[in-house]
């Protein structure tokens, strides 16, 4: 009785594919290796069938035969690169701050203060005596009489009889 026995199944490295570099896409029928994501030939492996008998074991090997395998390029695909969108940054807005206005205020003027100054005093003199009342008026003075004639000279004595 034969059993099939497959001996290596979609290995990389073992199909005879030449500059595989990437992921084995799809594994096919056994013993095929099917699309490769990139350009080589794909071989097909035959793996080791061994026959079964009463007290026989025969090892038939065949040799892996390479197969031309038409394997999909892949094309590169445009990937989308996402632009920065602009985020509009909030400028601040510049706040009006109240300016206070100075308020004139009253300066103090400094006024001279005359200062004192000791100005000798002289001593009061003493009080005088009160005046003693005016006299009433004098009357006036009545005219001069006029002169009296001169007297006559004595008359001489008479003799007695």
């Amino acid at each position: 009785m034969m059993v099939p026995v497959v001996g290596s199944v979609g290995v990389v490295g073992v199909v005879g594919v030449v500059g595989v570099v990437g992921v084995v896409g799809v594994v096919g029928v056994v013993g095929v290796v099917g699309v490769v994501g990139v350009v080589g030939v794909v071989g097909v492996v035959v793996g080791v069938v061994g026959v079964v008998a009463v007290g026989v074991v025969a090892v038939v090997v065949v040799p892996v035969v390479p197969v031309a395998v038409p394997v999909a390029v892949p094309v590169p695909v445009p990937v989308p690169v996402p632009v920065p969108v602009p985020v509009p940054v909030p400028v601040p807005v510049p706040v009006p701050v109240p300016v206070p206005v100075p308020v004139a205020v009253p300066v103090a003027v400094p006024v001279p203060v005359p200062v004192p100054v000791a100005v000798p005093v002289p001593p009061v003199p003493p009080v005088p005596p009160p005046v003693p009342p005016v006299p009433p008026p004098v009357p006036p003075v009545p005219p001069v009489p006029p002169p009296v004639p001169p007297v006559p000279p004595p008359v001489p004595p008479v003799p007695p009889p």
